[in-house]
């Protein structure tokens, strides 16, 4: 699904439709595809949805053939019916056409239904369309570029003509005649053109009976701008000439000096609030490309930890890098990436795998580049090794990454992420912190025995994530002494050292049952353990 705000200001969206290598095709030859959905979103409408709107939606293919994957907005629609037309392109449904109502197209000698169709022109309240639309669905998509053209406008019911005089209009928008009509007649039919006839109209030229006296003495017709003017008889509807000519969108206005056989243009203008408001009358578009081979899909990388304090001239494992990609986790890609540094130094780990491009991957001033696949990548990254300069300052990071595009089509795709080092100084060790349940001093009867647990062990190295540090590291050592004629009993030595592989102790195994002193060795939860 591809969710699509209609904004004429934004590009036009691409999606891709990849076929699978086993795939059957169809009678063109091109990849079955099962369907992909296209969610149209339309503003917050400012009026009531007892407002109407007009839409027109259609899809035409551009084969391959033609233009290579090419897209033009003004493009070529096919206007053969529904048997010709309907082959060259794939096929369009709504997700609802409940309180729709779909207007046959002269133009196009077509009536949509709202499934499975090429083109379909309808008209609804607000709530209704926008149902319809928020799924399009595309079937049958062909090889190449498969535009989809919306085009949604206010629909008014009511108008009034704005009368003109002196002007002749283009002959190519002429869409209908009436002969022997009435203005309330002409108005009416001008009004309804978009249901009676498929067609809009923009306005009429009438010719009141002077009008058509005077073109009848001069046998030329003067309501339409032509050079030379147009002859009666491509009017004449038996023996008679018309006297109401109706246009459509857009007309082509030309001045002309008063003369007594020139028509009179009524303009259709709009009555009652609109219903799209900013959304102005035009055309939107996506572009279905359908793909013959798989397509390749965009890698992308990741940092745990994207800023640091880090003590200087000190080198330690950047950890905390992980990169996918959905195409390339298969093993078939190979990665390039680069290693960008303000200062300091890059080693890639011990044994690695990968093939230098730029450096040596052992201690690399400021950039490095090396090409491996992708479970080598990740395993480099996970492992990289940082030096940092003596200096105060900070250095930042760049990690980048490159699928070379050697996965299906579209070409290749990158990632890249920042890491901030802020050199510190100071002490890089911290003490540790021994505590124990108060009171530290306690009045017990002699020979009697009592617990003085738990003694936690704390130190910032270790139990925490210390800032030059992703994750804890290093290990205690440690000893527990009690004075002549003290009982140490620890029960749970033998499950603390079952539990934590960690643990060891170097002297008083016999502590289970009593000893005077034990010394040991382990990471902190070992310990405390």
């Amino acid at each position: 699904g591809v969710d699509t705000v209609l904004d004429p200001n934004k590009p036009v969206p691409i999606v891709s439709l990849a076929g699978a290598a086993d795939e059957s095709y169809d009678a063109r030859g091109a990849p079955n595809v099962s369907s992909v959905m296209i969610n149209f979103e339309l503003p917050t409408p400012e009026c009531s949805n007892s407002g109407e709107v007009m839409v027109t939606l259609a899809t035409q293919a551009t084969l391959t053939s033609w233009d290579n994957f090419g897209f033009w907005q003004g493009w070529y629609e096919c206007r053969q019916g529904k048997e010709i037309c309907g082959h060259l392109s794939g096929k369009l449904s709504l997700k609802s056409r409940t309180g729709l109502t779909f207007v046959y197209e002269n133009e196009y000698w077509h009536l949509g239904s709202g499934m499975n169709d090429h083109r379909m022109r309808f008209h609804g309240n607000l709530s209704s369309v926008r149902e319809a639309i928020s799924t399009v669905t595309m079937s049958g998509a062909h090889l190449g570029s498969n535009v989809i053209r919306l085009s949604v406008e206010d629909l008014f019911t009511e108008f009034e003509y704005l009368e003109k005089k002196n002007l002749l209009w283009d002959p190519k928008r002429l869409f209908h005649t009436l002969i022997d009509a009435t203005l309330e007649q002409a108005k009416e039919i001008c009004s309804k053109a978009h249901y009676i006839l498929g067609v809009e109209c923009h306005g009429f030229q009438f010719l009141f009976p002077v009008q058509l006296e005077a073109v009848i003495r001069n046998e030329y017709v003067l309501p339409t701008a032509g050079s030379p003017r147009v002859n009666i008889s491509n009017y004449m509807q038996n023996g008679k000439i018309p006297n109401v000519f109706f246009f459509s969108p857009p007309v082509t206005e030309y001045q002309t000096a008063p003369y007594e056989g020139n028509a009179i243009s009524f303009i259709k203008v709009p009555l009652g609030k609109t219903c799209l408001g900013s959304l102005k009358p035009g055309d939107f578009y996506v572009d279905i490309r359908h793909i013959a081979t798989s397509i390749n899909l965009n890698p992308s990388i990741a940092v745990e930890k994207p800023a640091w304090e880090i003590q200087g001239g000190f080198e330690f494992n950047l950890a905390g890098l992980t990169i996918a990609d959905p195409d390339g986790e298969q093993g078939f890609s190979i990665f390039t990436t680069v290693l960008n540094a303000t200062r300091g130094f890059f080693s890639l780990p011990f044994g690695h795998a990968a093939t230098m491009v730029h450096g040596t991957g052992v201690r690399d001033s400021e950039y490095s580049v090396f090409r491996a696949n992708f479970t080598e990548t990740s395993s480099i990254l996970a492992n990289i090794i940082y030096g940092s300069v003596s200096t105060p300052g900070t250095d930042t990071v760049q990690v980048s990454i490159s699928d070379d595009g050697s996965i299906g089509e579209l070409g290749r795709l990158n990632a890249s992420t920042l890491v901030t080092l802020t050199l510190n100084f100071g002490p890089l060790n911290q003490a540790p912190v021994i505590t124990t349940v108060p009171p530290s001093v306690r009045t017990v009867r002699a020979g009697d025995g009592f617990g003085i647990g738990p003694v936690v062990v704390f130190d910032a190295d270790l139990n925490a994530n210390r800032w030059d540090k992703l994750y804890p590291v290093g290990s205690f050592s440690g000893t527990v002494t009690a004075e002549s004629g003290i009982i140490i009993r620890v029960p749970n030595m033998l499950e603390a050292i079952s539990r934590q592989s960690t643990l060891e102790v170097l002297v008083g195994q016999e502590c289970i049952r009593s000893c005077n002193f034990f010394s040991f060795r382990g990471n902190d939860e070992a310990v405390n353990d």
